[in-house]
């Protein structure tokens, strides 16, 4: 079987530097709009509390520990939904808009959609896990989901 793991630090740190920056600028920017006074110390203070909560956020439910598969099936080990082994006939559809940053992804059939993030992966190993799935099952592509449900 072929393996990637990921590593929850980095992506937790990725998590959290993206939604520092984020936080500490988009609502010290909101509240100058709105004619508040904005200090350093209130920046890093949102920077951190947006940081944390959706980088751990981000770790527990977004990031599998491990993804494995060969010819006949794949097992994704996660905690949120839980670690789950499908066929490749039962693959319903994945998603290509999340590849590289933001959430990917990918439903088997009577399951929940898992919706992975690829910050904890190394770039080579997640792409050899993309080329998998764009090489040999290019019909389940999808590229519109309503919620985690792939329609089209």
């Amino acid at each position: 079987m072929t393996e990637i793991k990921s590593s929850y630090l980095k992506a937790f740190w990725k998590t959290f530097t993206f939604f520092f920056v984020l936080g500490g600028t988009t609502f010290p920017f909101i509240w100058y709009l709105e004619g508040k006074p904005v200090d350093l110390a209130q920046m890093l203070i949102m920077g951190i509390i947006c940081g944390g909560f959706l980088g751990t956020f981000g770790t527990i439910f977004f990031t599998p520990k491990r993804i494995e598969w060969n010819e006949e099936k794949v097992i994704i080990h996660c905690l949120f939904p839980g670690t789950g082994e499908h066929t490749w006939d039962e693959l319903q559809g994945y998603s290509t808009f999340g590849k590289k940053i933001g959430t990917f992804l990918i439903k088997f059939r009577g399951k929940q959609a898992y919706q992975i993030s690829p910050f904890g992966f190394e770039k080579k190993e997640w792409n050899e896990f993309l080329n998998l799935l764009t090489d040999g099952f290019p019909s389940k592509k999808k590229t519109f989901w309503l919620g985690p449900i792939p329609i089209k």
